[in-house]
């Protein structure tokens, strides 16, 4: 079960994530992205180490929404403090801090550049 460490202004700072084997804490802010695998997801923590969640994409779409999170394909939700480029052309591309490349699909380009004003 998934549960969030709630600091005094009530807004979330860590999450457990678990599956069938461990449990893990990790701080929201120093989660760079997402992966959707199947019925799994994977979670990049500051492009050091990877922790796999029994819980659904969309369940974390949904929670890490209000923390500056947007998924920008059907496979990849991002932290937007973590970009560091953006690669125009088809299909459009971001760069993160820790040098992963990631598309951007069509439909979801546009609430990206919403959030950075182009």
């Amino acid at each position: 079960m998934n549960k969030e460490q709630v600091n005094n202004s009530g807004k979330i700072k860590k999450l457990i994530v678990s599956n069938s084997s461990y449990a893990c804490l990790l701080n929201i802010a120093e989660i760079e992205f997402l992966t959707s695998k199947g019925c799994y997801t994977d979670f990049y923590v500051n492009g050091k180490f990877k922790v796999t969640s029994s819980k659904p994409f969309k369940y974390y779409e949904n929670l890490l929404k209000p923390y500056n999170f947007l998924r920008i394909h059907q496979k990849y939700i991002i932290n937007l403090e973590y970009v560091s480029e953006v690669y125009k052309g088809y299909p459009l591309k971001i760069k993160l801090t820790s040098g992963t490349i990631l598309p951007v699909s069509k439909l979801r380009k546009y609430e990206l550049f919403e959030y950075y004003l182009f």
